[in-house]
């Protein structure tokens, strides 16, 4: 039997991906749905170069094709980890890529991408978040640098318009859909109703306005890292690592309660001021690209473009 039509969404990472993922793709009104939930990681991330079999990563999504055809609906793959992950250091997006195009050559792209410097602050207040102990300029690598030291979050993975370019050379430009998350908070609905119309599907569910997660507060952010490099990524036991890292969370919280809200926007201040000192301009001519691979004008969503 042929495959529907397939949208698969496949990032960038702190895009808003949870809200497409839980508040938009699984409202039950909506004409797509996501039926699979840890296929997309199973299929495309986790087989090793040797074992990947596109017949075998196939077989594992028939189980989702049966449930949209039964609902009537339109099937969608959505895992921002199919681009890498900066949070932790994954960085498969070109093999994804290719192994997607094996499986599901037809397959309509959606990638969402957003201002660089924002990723890279979001990510670093979730690598805090689940226990991270390193300062800003070592988990992006700032010098110095030890000889052999490779950063988790890679600056390079931001330069969008290498992946971009290399989807649309396997899938084709009109099966490739590039959207700022900019235009996501300018307004939501447009936004939504541009996916829908590009996946073909025949309704648009009435999206609400993300929530704005801003994540750990300066004070808090500086006092969990403090914490957990304390306590949280020593080599103990199961169990005495979980109360650990329990402890860092409870510590962190009252010290984020009790810190002035004048220190919190001065620790944030100083993360946002390194980040424009540091990064600059480094993303200008990825950035000019990616505008012309995408036809959209981010220079004037606030993209650095020189």
């Amino acid at each position: 039997m042929t495959d529907p039509p397939l949208l698969i969404h496949i990032g960038f990472p702190k895009t808003g991906s949870t809200w497409l993922q839980e508040d938009v793709f699984r409202d039950p009104a909506s004409a797509i749905m996501l039926p699979w939930d840890n296929e997309p990681k199973s299929a495309f991330i986790h087989p090793d170069e040797f074992r990947f079999d596109p017949a075998a990563a196939r077989a594992m999504f028939d189980g989702g094709f049966a449930r949209a055809r039964s609902a009537g609906r339109l099937p969608a793959i959505s895992d921002e980890f199919l681009t890498g992950n900066p949070i932790i250091g994954l960085y498969v997006g070109r093999r994804c890529a290719d192994r997607i195009h094996q499986v599901f050559p037809h397959g309509r792209i959606l990638i969402v991408i957003r201002e660089q410097k924002q990723i890279v602050l979001s990510a670093y207040r979730e690598h805090v978040f689940i226990c991270g102990w390193q300062t800003l300029p070592e988990f992006i690598g700032a010098p110095p640098l030890k000889a052999d030291f490779m950063p988790i979050c890679r600056l390079e993975f931001l330069e969008f318009d290498r992946l971009i370019a290399h989807y649309q050379q396997l899938f084709g430009l009109a099966q490739v859909l590039v959207l700022p998350f900019e235009s996501l908070r300018a307004d939501s609905a447009a936004f939504v109703k541009r996916i829908y119309d590009y996946a073909g599907a025949p309704t648009t569910p009435d999206a609400r306005q993300p929530a704005r997660r801003v994540g750990l507060r300066g004070g808090e952010l500086a006092a969990r890292r403090a914490l957990n490099s304390l306590f949280a990524h020593h080599d103990v036991s199961v169990v005495r690592g979980r109360r650990r890292r329990h402890l860092a969370r409870r510590l962190s919280g009252i010290a984020g309660a009790v810190t002035p809200r004048t220190l919190h926007e001065r620790i944030e201040s100083r993360l946002k001021e390194f980040l424009d000192d540091y990064i600059g301009e480094r993303y200008a001519a990825s950035n000019r690209r990616t505008s012309e691979l995408i036809g959209i004008d981010l220079g004037a969503l606030g993209y650095p473009v020189g």
